[in-house]
């Protein structure tokens, strides 16, 4: 089993290995067998955003239930926390996600 880190597998300080790697990374998201991100330190909220998150990616909220859950700024603001974190600054952190396999 092979674990590759970008901030570790990457010498940063050499630009010609940088280049050559920024080329590989289609190959190397699309094979792995998972990707995980490290979104920083958790806050207060971040359990809620994450909830959430999940719930909105599996499943649709029940019904008589959507007008609650849309409505829940509580929610919403946890949300927005993780989103305005400097990890999503980097753009091609959209790429590494679209090449992802798991999602």
């Amino acid at each position: 089993r092979v674990i590759w880190a970008d901030a570790l597998s990457i010498n940063q300080g050499d630009e010609q290995e940088k280049s050559w790697q920024v080329q590989q990374m289609s190959s190397i998201h699309s094979r792995a067998q998972a990707t995980i991100s490290w979104l920083g330190l958790p806050s207060e909220d971040s359990k809620l955003a994450l909830e959430t998150l999940m719930e909105l990616h599996t499943k649709t909220p029940i019904k008589n239930n959507v007008q609650q859950f849309v409505s829940d700024l509580i929610r919403w603001n946890a949300v927005a926390n993780i989103c305005a974190r400097p990890y999503w600054s980097r753009i091609w952190i959209f790429q590494e996600m679209a090449w992802a396999r798991n999602k």
